[in-house]
């Protein structure tokens, strides 16, 4: 059956391309992607983010339908080309200006460029190689030979990757898209499609703007920023230039109605950056070509080309070349087996960035088994799932489904709506068939399956707010431990691979959720009473800039906390990583340890950390809770 909806193939940014092999070679096109799903004589246009553009394109939707295909899924770029035939994203960003609430009306010419055929006349053709698709398209196409309509076949070049590159440079283009010739399609980014750019261009979120000056309207600059891999908006420069007098007026109203009191980015602005600058929530994402970065990674010469409507804000990040390349690029898209279990795609990228592909996860799963199944083992799981990479959408599960390895162990556990079936992963098999299943995180209960009711642990999750740095929080988590080693209580730390740091307190299984909960209620709010300026016991995002909230929320049932050893679905490929506590001062982040690095610590540490941890639990006397909850009751 035709999907409702499918993932594109991305391509991931390189630094060089390979010299010889099974490649093909295309121009990158400088306009928006799309996907056409072709059912009779319905057609429907969607972007990347899964919007529907068929109503904005009728033209082309009609064009598509005359093709007289059946259950077809075509793969291309929208593209606006001038008088002399070239491509001009400043055209595509008038086109879609001018009439917003209809369909689209400019003088320019909106092409369809054609590349790849997913679904055609009922049969999939995705695990066909990259040439026989495009032969495909090709023959399916052979109405618009004479270039009648909008629609329009993308060639390509067999071989000579260099000389493709530095002619398309020398015209003018934007770069070129490598392809192996010989690889499936993969929804997802990886390294069997490749883009080498010309210039220096990428997306960035706006976060603020200045006002103009001298007879200038509308605005001066825009603050540009990308999201790290801790999730914080980083400011990295502004552009002044490349706008025309429309976009700075329309971009002024849209700006406008977004503003807000406080930056939106993470890191500090100096005096002169943020002079009469107006904050905004970031939503707006912005196309901008620049010279390079400075070394205090700034944008040099920035200039903006126009709004991207088809990307979010929230998946903006550096686009880096991978340099993983000369490791990866000639790997054939073959299952692989790690620990039994049969990895299907193993070549798709999962952290673009990294070079990191799912075959890399499986592996570094595979090698951790023995420090992460003892924290997972009987404990009911939530699974973060990113079945296409961390750059495409993931998801959080936690029930069992008909589509999960029946041979997981479960456990019941009951709910608001009856009891429900929890999952449990207590060998290499069970770890690895979820990693199959494309989950990255592990996250647990603080109780195990046997006795739901009594927690084993209690977690203080350090979350710094805007404004916090990282000193702070490695401060924060020694005054934390000072008090509870005053109340003869052993404190564990791991680091939380996103911002903060987790404390952990290893406990008999004695406590009900209640008494554990409203203990932990009542140190977040003794800190939040002594040291106001640095605690927070309240996750009211309003109070938190310069505080750290102590979620002490992660002690009740159904509240799960990442595992030790397991990675975080963030670029950087971060491990949550159990410390000594006199390691801390010379960790540089939450996010020091990864997958490339943490193999390396293992192999070096003399001791577990946490070695002690089940020898040290606890029962918090009666007299301690009864002050506690007396406190989290005031």
């Amino acid at each position: 059956p035709l999907p409702d909806f499918l993932e594109p193939q991305l391509a991931t940014l390189v630094s060089e391309i390979p010299r010889d092999g099974p490649w093909l070679s295309e121009l990158k096109f400088d306009g928006y992607r799309l996907l056409a799903r072709v059912q009779k004589d319905k057609v429907s246009l969607w972007t990347r983010n899964r919007q529907d553009w068929s109503s904005k394109l009728p033209a082309i939707a009609a064009d598509l339908a005359a093709l007289g295909l059946d259950d077809a899924w075509l793969d291309g770029e929208l593209v606006a080309v001038d008088n002399e035939g070239r491509g001009s994203f400043e055209l595509l960003q008038q086109a879609f200006a001018r009439n917003r609430r209809g369909q689209v009306k400019t003088e320019a010419r909106l092409l369809y460029y054609l590349f790849d055929a997913l679904f055609l006349n009922g049969k999939d053709l995705r695990g066909l190689p990259q040439q026989e698709r495009k032969q495909l398209l090709k023959k399916a196409l052979k109405p618009t030979a004479g270039h009648a309509g909008a629609l329009r076949y993308s060639d390509h070049i067999t071989g000579r990757m260099q000389d493709v590159d530095q002619q398309a440079c020398l015209q003018g283009e934007e770069g070129i898209i490598v392809k192996a010739a010989d690889a499936t399609y993969s929804s997802g980014r990886g390294l069997h499609w490749l883009k080498l750019k010309c210039l220096h261009r990428q997306e960035f979120v706006v976060g603020g703007y200045s006002d103009p000056e001298g007879g200038r309207e509308g605005l001066g600059a825009l603050l540009l920023g990308y999201y790290d891999a801790a999730g914080q908006l980083v400011y990295v420069g502004r552009t002044g230039t490349g706008f025309s007098q429309e976009q700075l007026r329309q971009l002024q109203a849209k700006l406008r109605r977004q503003q807000r009191r406080t930056s939106p980015f993470a890191n500090a602005l100096s005096s002169r950056e943020a002079d009469a600058v107006h904050w905004v929530s970031p939503r707006l994402v912005a196309e901008v070509k620049f010279a390079g970065w400075t070394r205090h990674h700034r944008l040099r010469q920035a200039s903006f080309l126009g709004l991207r409507e088809d990307k979010p804000a929230r998946r903006v990040q550096e686009d880096r070349p991978s340099t993983r390349l000369k490791e990866v690029v000639a790997e054939k898209p073959a299952a692989d087996k790690v620990a039994g279990v049969k990895i299907t795609h193993p070549g798709r990228l999962v952290y673009a960035q990294e070079g990191l592909r799912k075959i890399d996860v499986a592996r570094y799963y595979e090698s951790m088994a023995e420090h992460l199944l003892p924290q997972l083992a009987g404990r009911p799981l939530s699974l973060l799932r990113c079945p296409d990479g961390i750059a495409q959408a993931c998801f959080f599960q936690k029930h069992m489904t008909d589509s999960m390895p029946d041979f997981l162990r479960t456990v019941a556990v009951e709910e608001e709506a009856g009891k429900a079936l929890y999952m449990l992963a207590d060998s290499p098999r069970a770890l690895l068939a979820l990693v199959q299943m494309g989950v990255l995180e592990f996250h647990t209960w603080g109780a195990r399956s046997d006795r739901l009711n009594r927690p084993d642990r209690m977690v203080f999750d350090l979350d710094p707010g805007p404004g916090v740095a990282w000193k702070e929080v490695q401060e924060g988590a020694l005054l934390i431990r000072a008090l509870l080693r005053e109340l003869e209580l052993p404190v564990y730390l791991k680091t939380s691979g996103g911002k903060g740091l987790h404390l952990e307190v290893p406990l008999l299984r004695v406590h009900t959720w209640e008494e554990i909960k409203d203990f932990s209620h009542g140190i977040a709010l003794h800190l939040e009473h002594e040291l106001p300026g640095r605690f927070l016991a309240s996750s009211a995002k309003s109070r938190r800039q310069s505080r750290i909230f102590i979620d002490y929320l992660r002690n009740a049932p159904g509240a799960t906390t990442i595992a030790a050893y397991s990675l975080r679905a963030r670029a950087g490929a971060a491990v949550a990583t159990p410390l000594r506590w006199k390691e801390l001062p010379d960790i540089e982040s939450a996010a020091a340890f990864t997958l490339e690095n943490i193999s390396s610590r293992l192999a070096t540490l003399r001791k577990d950390p946490w070695a002690r941890y089940e020898s040290e639990r606890v029962r918090i006397g009666k007299s301690l809770r009864e002050a506690m909850r007396e406190l989290a009751g005031r």
